[in-house]
């Protein structure tokens, strides 16, 4: 921040107050504001301006004149030009504004007034670095729609580099000179402003400072709403100091009252505390209310957000509409059991378009009602945080103190602070400083306990930015966030916010039907469709009004283009948009980026871009144009590359093209090619060949294939070998979105092709077809038969996914087929009562008497892996229940069981910790390393504080492994700089890596299954739930490949890491190493001799649920260098698993017997395969 240098800054100041034309009425005003404009400017001691350098041209007559002083005073200036006009401003027949001079013929515009399209060239052509444009007139407005030059200029904004331009009103609304007033309505804020200064303001009065308390006041007035738009940093630069801090000289008078003057003399006189504005030399003090403070900066930043219920016209263009608000109740209940936990920070974390704004400017307004509550905007958040909250809440402290005063002064009056963030990724500059800041905040609240939180907004693709640090590890910021395990989530810490579920569905049509007076109603499609909560708001855009009636269905693309139809109703407009948004799309292919600059842009374009900006359609930031919405954005892009192929396009034409894109950077090619294909309906050969194609790429593509699949109405036999494949995918994610087409074919009793993807040999073909059956409207008894059949199956996962589909046909067909099913428990194989436990205790729900008996026999199970089933999903007891059962698991004789307990317990902890504490403490003490291990590295995530911290600082003095996972989880060397100079550091490196690996510490970058998390979250109505085995796999991948970066002079550290982790005593961390080993670790590129040797030795670990991954994953190997190792090693573990008798050892000797038929060693076979087929629940096989 800092002012202009006035040695090379030039202001020009015009004004027109006497008119000869009778049309015009004089402005005597506009000469005071021209007098004291420059008295505020060119002070000595204030000022940015010297007085001999301010330029004033009072009533110019002649327009060559002005023309002339103009071009003479820009190209003189070097540091700041500003250029300020006050006076009539009048619209031509082609809407441009012009600026009315003494002279001026409202019937001969173009040759007495001044053009703004002139003022534009001059100012754009000028050398100053600094620009500025201040308007006080009627249409000033249009100069943000018309400022700069032809090929820099857009709706919405200023955007020569280094311009900003400040207007008194909107493009159509008119500017007030009231009768008998000293100034202008504007300029008389404006002059009040710069000449009283602002309460606790910065030293500078920056034009972004100016500006957000200009809209304020003049709102609070009911005065015309004014406008600005600026480039670069320029809205940093001020045109004064502050005067309010600096000692004003003797006697000078006070010569504009402010609005916050008559606040601060009616409060005195109500016997209230005065307003900041009433304190001298600009101190606040000690009593004043922080509530009525934040409220205010509340008030102010959200006016630029929120619209009104007239406004619902133009619902893109407001972020949020309080009177159309649809209640999430998922994400209301995480908050309320944030504000109930002990956590320091909430996020809403989402795609764009789900509703993020609206979510946290609810929240804001409803918990500021009771608790001091301050709100910025990510784009509008300028410099530090701290300088904004000393701004806002008038903290007087030195830098650094600002939160301690704020944590002292909320403790005082008995309050807890909220600031709320929304959009962190439209913080366009200084993003690295600004996550330095929370990380730095967020320890200093947790170290100090001050009654300080945060509640922050983000895009998907954007988070993982903030919640690491600059070494790619959880900051203090990450660790800080708050996680629900009762939403559905992903890895990464967050809240997220996800598409509208079917109730929540029904409450926003019905609240957007009203408020749009929409009619018609919602088919099945359409209501999957307005999941995503942009389309809902499309739909209501393009149906508002009684006329026409909605439409029974259409595609995404068919809405899309309606709403373009609806915006821009002229045919021949339409076309010529359309023609610019291809040629932006030419150009985002081309760069690979999903933007495009400006000055990339055709001259022709400009004007059709600038109406688009307007609509709300396209977004300008840093000088380059992008869309609002990637939907939008993949949809446009594709109907330009679908005009590029033939009518009828051959499979060759369309494999080139597909080609192209999987190679491209940009990352909007999945959603690219699915628009694409499904633009091919009408040629539904070319559309199969094509997804076999995506379906034989790698996971990104094979996700659109899914995501395509799932939209066409094509008989299932001809889909079923792309499905059957996708089906079959070693991809969680992929499966999951697989199941999203199988779920139609359910419904529509396509029995034969359901079960044919199971007949591959794989389990997670199996998985799929479990996961799709839960999910169908109504499943056929043949459906209900196979899916009793999966629960039965030798595979955890494919049992696992069974449980859940159990639970949802359950709520289906009421209880007392649930009651009927649960009653023959004790006659079922112990793999459907894993899965039955999976149904019971997988979701949140109040356990009936029944249910709570079957669970309670279930924990005494002779059979280890229901009995951890139950220890797994122990924590889902919301009601004080399961005490009992946590008694009798934490006396369990397998460690394993009881350090899964361990996890569940300390999630019960928040919601029942009386009996729960005494349980973590004396399993703290457990006879077994693998139990006080899980204990060392879960602790962090309990909420009471002491315990967690008492118990840690124990375990820290316990044997190598579990001290030092004790140690890192109190933080002590977390964040120890990792460096190789001396070999003892290699021990310590390698360690935190193993650590990091066991909570799942990943980056992105690496991560398989997170990459397209977002893609799929979008596009499938199956419930995307957390897959903590794949994400450990996934972080294994990850810190592999660090390890591998960070310790490559001394290879054999790889090989030391991989030991580590084979021995540590956590059986979860084992079996992630062998999925990865036979799967993933081509990732990372590890030879294939190191693969089989660490599998050699982890097939004799003495749990089976490790041996029985290393059986199935020797399959792997089939047909390559390796296949003849893995035979021998298959033939190893058959002779060892003969000689146990362990009641889980049919499950290893099944997949023993499964990998020898696939590597061709039939001799090794116990005929335990058996085909899948429909079944009875029942005995075990």
């Amino acid at each position: 921040m800092r002012l202009p240098d006035p040695q090379t800054s030039l202001a020009i100041l015009i004004g027109a107050s006497k008119y000869r034309s009778t049309e015009l009425s004089d402005l005597p005003a506009v000469r005071n504001n021209l007098s004291a404009l420059v008295d505020i400017i060119a002070d000595p001691e204030s000022g940015g301006f010297a007085a001999d350098r301010c330029i004033v041209l009072p009533d110019p007559h002649v327009l060559r004149d002005v023309y002339r002083s103009l071009r003479r005073v820009a190209a003189a200036a070097s540091d700041t030009l500003l250029f300020y006009y006050a006076g009539h401003g009048l619209t031509s027949a082609q809407n441009e504004l012009y600026l009315s001079l003494a002279d001026t013929d409202p019937d001969e515009l173009v040759v007495s007034a001044l053009p703004y399209a002139l003022i534009r060239d001059i100012v754009g052509d000028s050398p100053a670095s600094n620009r500025i444009v201040i308007l006080d007139c009627c249409f000033s407005g249009r100069a943000i729609q018309g400022m700069s030059s032809p090929e820099e200029s857009f709706a919405g904004q200023v955007s020569i580099e280094g311009t900003y331009t400040l207007t008194s009103t909107a493009a159509n609304a008119v500017a007030l000179a009231p009768e008998g007033a000293t100034y202008t309505a504007f300029t008389g804020e404006l002059l009040s402003l710069l000449r009283n200064g602002l309460p606790s303001g910065p030293e500078f009065l920056t034009f972004g400072t100016v500006y957000r308390e200009l809209l304020r006041t003049m709102i609070s007035r009911s005065l015309p709403r004014p406008m600005h738009r600026g480039t670069g940093t320029v809205d940093q630069l001020a045109l004064t100091r502050n005067r309010w801090i600096t000692t004003p000289a003797a006697g000078e008078p006070q010569l504009l009252p402010t609005p916050l003057q008559d606040e601060a003399d009616h409060d005195r006189s109500a016997g209230r505390p005065a307003h900041p504005a009433a304190v001298s030399k600009g101190y606040l003090p000690e009593s004043a209310d922080l509530l009525a403070l934040a409220r205010r900066q509340r008030q102010r930043e959200m006016e630029l957000l929120v619209g009104t219920p007239s406004d619902a016209g133009e619902v893109l263009d407001h972020q949020h509409l309080p009177d159309l608000y649809v209640e999430r109740p998922a994400m209301q209940q995480a908050w309320t059991r944030f504000l109930a936990s002990n956590t320091i920070v909430f996020s809403a974390v989402g795609e764009a378009g789900r509703g993020k704004t609206s979510l946290l400017c609810t929240l804001a307004t409803e918990l500021g009602m009771r608790s001091p509550v301050v709100f910025y905007h990510g784009s509008q958040l300028d410099g530090r945080l701290t300088d904004a909250l000393a701004q806002d809440l008038g903290f007087t402290a030195g830098d650094g103190e600002v939160m301690e005063e704020a944590a002292r002064r909320v403790k005082e009056q008995g309050h807890t602070l909220f600031i709320f963030i929304d959009a962190l990724n439209e913080r366009a500059v200084g993003r690295d400083e600004l996550r330095m800041e929370l990380n730095e905040l967020t320890r200093d609240i947790r170290a100090h306990d001050w009654p300080i939180r945060f509640a922050v907004s983000c895009r998907s693709g954007d988070w993982l930015f903030w919640v690491r640090n600059a070494r790619h590890m959880l900051g203090h910021f990450g660790r800080a966030v708050y996680r629900d395990e009762l939403v559905v989530n992903s890895s990464m810490p967050g809240t997220p916010v996800a598409a509208f579920q079917p109730a929540e569905m029904e409450n926003a049509w019905q609240t957007y039907k009203r408020g749009f007076a929409l009619t018609g109603r919602l088919t099945h499609k359409l209501r999957v469709l307005c999941r995503e909560p942009i389309f809902l708001r499309l739909i209501a855009e393009v149906y508002r009004g009684s006329t026409p009636a909605l439409e029974r269905t259409f595609s995404r693309g068919a809405l899309i283009d309606r709403f373009f139809d609806e915006r821009f109703p002229d045919g021949s407009d339409s076309i010529e948009i359309m023609a610019s948004l291809f040629r932006m799309s030419e150009l985002m292919l081309d760069r690979e980026r999903p933007s495009v600059p400006v000055s990339a842009l055709p001259p022709s374009d400009l004007a059709m871009c600038r109406r688009l900006l307007v609509e709300g359609v396209l977004t300008e930031k840093n000088g380059a144009l992008g869309f609002r919405f990637e939907i939008i954005l993949e949809h446009i892009v594709a109907r330009h590359l679908r005009q590029q192929l033939s009518d009828q396009p051959d499979m060759h034409e369309v494999a080139s093209l597909i080609t192209g894109l999987t190679e491209s950077r940009l990352v909007n090619t999945p959603g690219i090619v699915e628009n694409l294909l499904l633009s091919l309906r009408d040629n539904p050969d070319v559309m199969l060949q094509s997804l076999e194609l995506l379906a034989g790429l790698d996971d990104r593509w094979r996700a659109v294939a899914c995501s395509v699949a799932a939209h066409l109405e094509l008989p299932p036999h001809r889909l079923l070998p792309a499905v059957r494949t996708l089906a079959a995918s070693d991809n969680y994610l992929i499966r999951t979105l697989s199941a999203d087409t199988l779920v139609g074919w359910i419904d529509r009793e396509a029995d034969a092709e359901v079960l044919a993807c199971t007949d591959g040999g794989d389990w997670e073909s199996r998985e799929t077809v479990a996961q799709a059956l839960g999910s169908a409207r109504k499943p056929s008894p043949q459906s209900l038969q196979l899916l009793w059949s999966l629960a039965d199956d030798y595979h955890w996962r494919v049992r696992r996914a069974g449980g859940y589909s159990l639970l949802r046909t359950w709520n289906q067909s009421g209880k007392a087929a649930k009651a009927h099913d649960l009653s023959r428990v004790g006659e079922m194989s112990w793999r459907c009562r894993h899965a039955v436990c999976v149904g019971l205790l997988g979701c949140d729900l109040g356990i009936a008497s029944q249910e709570s008996d079957t669970i309670g026999t279930m924990s005494r199970d002779e059979n280890p892996q229901v009995r951890w089933c139950v220890a797994n999903y122990l924590s889902r007891y919301r009601n004080g229940a399961g005490t009992d059962v946590c008694l009798t698991l934490a006396e369990d004789p397998s460690d394993w069981v009881r350090a899964r307990l361990v996890t569940s317990l300390i999630g019960m902890a928040e919601h029942n910790p009386a009996p729960i504490l005494p349980l973590l403490e004396r399993l703290a003490s457990d006879a077994s390393p693998s139990v006080r291990l899980k204990m060392a590295r879960e602790l962090p995530s309990l909420p009471d504080l002491g315990t967690r911290t008492a118990l840690l600082k124990n375990l820290a003095q316990d044997t190598d492994d579990v001290g030092f996972a004790a140690r890192y989880s109190l933080g002590l060397i977390s964040d120890v700089n990792i460096t190789l100079n001396r070999p003892a550091e290699r021990d310590v490196v390698l360690k935190i890596f193993r650590e990091r690996v066991a909570r799942r510490d990943i980056d992105i970058e690496h991560a398989r299954f997170s990459k397209i998390q977002g893609f799929i979250s979008e596009r499938t109505d199956v419930p995307l739930g957390e897959d903590p085995y794949m994400h450990l796999v996934d972080t294994m991948c990850s810190l592999t490949a660090a390890a591998m970066t960070a310790l490559q002079k001394t290879p054999s550290a790889v090989g030391e890491l991989m030991t580590l982790l084979e021995q540590d005593a956590d059986e979860a961390i084992r079996w992630a190493l062998v999925l990865f080993l036979v799967r993933y670790s081509s990732l990372v590129s590890m030879s294939s001799s190191v693969r089989v040797a660490g599998l050699e030795r982890l097939s004799r670990d003495p749990h089976w649920w490790i041996r029985r991954e290393v059986a199935n994953g020797l399959a792997e190997f089939h047909g390559g260098p390796y296949a003849e190792q893995a035979v021998e090693l298959l033939t190893q573990l058959h002779h060892t698993e003969a000689q146990r008798a362990e009641p889980c050892g049919d499950e290893v000797s099944y997949f023993i017997d499964r990998s020898a038929h696939i590597l061709g060693a039939p001799q090794l076979a116990d005929s335990l395969l058996r085909p899948l087929a429909f079944e009875e629940p029942g005995a075990s096989p």
